[in-house]
């Protein structure tokens, strides 16, 4: 009403219709009233998102709550699994090792047995969650097993013949190849069925197929690079990269070998460490090898065939080998088997054996004895100690000493006595070369004098009683006669096949009706070629 009777015409209502509109409105709040809506309505809104963060919080709780919940109840990642056992086998199924660079017993490819000789003409099959062993009979005289990729098959060597494969269940075995008795020195089998190995009647690494036929030369050693005779203990790597090799040096023990890597493809090799051998590559990018007794791992590049720069890391530092080496097998998946300690692979005793088979110890302390040698006079025993050292040393059966008569760091090895009894003839590889005839006082450390010098590797074997010496020789027997006047003696064929001839020793002073096998001796390991003036004769074992 104050509206339409006001003076001011800009302020007044001046239509009734207008007048009417503005009474049908609801009247606006007073400020007091829209201040306190105001209030309100943030209130409100501050309510509602709260209780949105609140459900939003909720939410979100309830969901790691659940995911904690299935996680938790999943089970966790296992660590991997360390087992450690002990096998020792039982007395009728003994675990055979030998001297030398060879690896003894084989680990299956997935890890779950080992395969070792018995020394009774059989292979014995140990898975590791069985307390038994499985018995592969007729198979010879089996040594160093190695197993196909696929674990179904077992090669192995036999001492006295061939190359064989025999299959894991047992039966029959497959000859490969002839060896014609040659000291072995490891094999392995390929993913394509081909089979690498390496003999001492060859130097360098043999290729054959796992079905047998005439084998290839892949490798043959370098002497101007101080490389020995031999290519050993050979091992194929994944994927048909290329095989691992041991170079044995030109002289001294393992603790100058070198671990070579052999390319298939061009047929030449590469040293990759240094004063290392028995190499295994295993799937976790590693090579484990033996270095001063003690098993070592160090990075591997499978597509680089390298070695990396990272210092290696001790895995075991109690394995049995003769010089440096090491008795163990390691499968692709990384189950190790490892003979512990210096074992009996290379620790001996000597004995005195009478004709009716009892024996007589002697006291001299165990060591890795070989090819004992009685003097003429039955007092001395001239002994081959292969450890460290690799020298002839000499035991006074009266005095019960042991001395040292050589101490050259070459490989002093097979002493045969001279008739009189005062010197020594032995084999050498000393100043570098192949293996060498010298001849040394026997009653004090003096320096030796070489008897015959030749390409050949010449080994002694026994002294007839005009002074004549029966030599090996490329496995066979050579008759050598000193020549009168000095210089080189003259050299003739004695003994000479298609086979091996080796041990070549004269016959005792016995009569031979009274000849006939020892009652009783099992287990020895050589003896001594002379019968001593007592019916009794010198063995090791």
């Amino acid at each position: 009403m104050k509206r339409c009777l006001d003076k001011d015409r800009s302020r007044r209502i001046a239509d009734a219709s207008v007048a009417t509109f503005v009474l049908n409105e609801p009247s606006p709040p007073a400020p007091e009233q829209r201040a306190a809506a105001v209030t309100q309505d943030r209130t409100a809104r501050r309510a509602r998102f709260a209780v949105a963060v609140v459900v939003a919080c909720a939410a979100a709780a309830g969901a790691i709550v659940a995911g904690l919940s299935v996680w938790l109840s999943k089970p966790a990642p296992e660590a991997p699994l360390v087992t450690r056992l002990t096998i020792t086998p039982p007395s009728p199924n003994p675990f055979r090792t030998t001297i030398g660079s060879n690896l003894h017993a084989a680990v299956s490819p997935d890890g779950r047995s080992v395969v070792y000789p018995d020394g009774r003409g059989a292979l014995l099959v140990r898975p590791f969650d069985s307390l038994e062993a499985r018995r592969l009979p007729g198979l010879g005289d089996p040594i160093d097993p190695f197993f196909s990729p696929d674990g179904q098959w077992i090669g192995f060597f036999n001492l006295t013949s061939a190359l064989q494969k025999v299959a894991i269940t047992g039966g029959p075995s497959a000859a490969l190849v002839n060896l014609g008795g040659a000291a072995v020195r490891g094999g392995t089998w390929s993913e394509d069925n081909r089979i690498v190995f390496a003999t001492a009647a060859a130097t360098g690494l043999q290729l054959v197929s796992a079905e047998g036929g005439t084998p290839t030369s892949l490798t043959t050693p370098d002497r101007s690079k101080g490389e020995g005779d031999h290519h050993v203990l050979p091992q194929f790597l994944p994927r048909g990269r290329g095989v691992l090799f041991t170079i044995l040096p030109v002289s001294g023990g393992l603790d100058r070998a070198q671990v070579a890597v052999l390319d298939l493809t061009s047929r030449t090799y590469k040293v990759i460490l240094q004063g290392a051998s028995h190499a295994r590559y295993v799937a976790t990018g590693h090579l484990i090898y033996a270095s001063g007794g003690t098993l070592r791992a160090v990075p591997f590049d499978l597509d680089t065939l390298q070695v990396a720069t990272t210092p290696p890391i001790p895995v075991l530092s109690q394995t049995a080998g003769a010089g440096g080496g090491a008795a163990y097998d390691v499968s692709p998946n990384g189950t190790l088997v490892y003979v512990t300690g210096q074992g009996a692979a290379n620790t001996y005793y000597l004995f005195w054996v009478d004709r009716q088979g009892r024996e007589e110890p002697l006291s001299a302390p165990p060591r890795s004895y070989l090819y004992p040698r009685l003097s003429p006079d039955g007092s001395r025993v001239a002994l081959d100690i292969r450890d460290q050292d690799n020298d002839v040393w000499m035991w006074d059966l009266t005095r019960e000493t042991l001395t040292r008569v050589t101490v050259d760091p070459g490989l002093d090895r097979f002493p045969v006595w001279t008739v009189d009894g005062r010197r020594l003839i032995f084999s050498t590889d000393r100043n570098g070369r192949r293996e060498q005839l010298f001849i040394q006082n026997a009653t004090d450390v003096g320096a030796p004098q070489p008897l015959l010098e030749s390409s050949n590797q010449d080994l002694a074997m026994s002294v007839t009683k005009d002074g004549r010496v029966v030599v090996r020789r490329d496995f066979d027997l050579m008759l050598l006669t000193p020549n009168a006047g000095g210089g080189n003696p003259s050299i003739q064929p004695l003994v000479q096949t298609q086979f091996q001839e080796v041990t070549g020793a004269l016959r005792p002073a016995v009569p031979r009706r009274h000849w006939r096998p020892l009652a009783g001796v099992t287990g020895w390991r050589g003896a001594a070629g002379v019968v001593s003036r007592r019916p009794r004769t010198l063995l090791h074992r």
